[in-house]
């Protein structure tokens, strides 16, 4: 029986977090060239994904509190 990972494990492809955050793929690869983004992991010679909980992260930090 294999067990559903959790959020913090889970990985984004671009299309997800280009969702996520409303945000362009080009904006989204500028942010990360400019360190105000989380840098995506190398999954395969050609596949790149990023921590869902690390986007998240990003999204509460750019959020203001009510």
């Amino acid at each position: 029986m294999t067990s559903e990972p959790d959020a913090t494990e889970q990985m984004l492809k671009i299309k997800e977090v280009t969702k996520l955050t409303s945000l362009s793929r080009s904006t989204i690869y500028a942010l990360v060239d400019a360190g105000k983004f989380p840098r995506p992991r190398q999954l395969a010679a050609r596949r790149v994904a990023w921590s869902r909980f690390e986007v998240r992260q990003w999204i509460n930090a750019c959020t203001p509190p009510d």
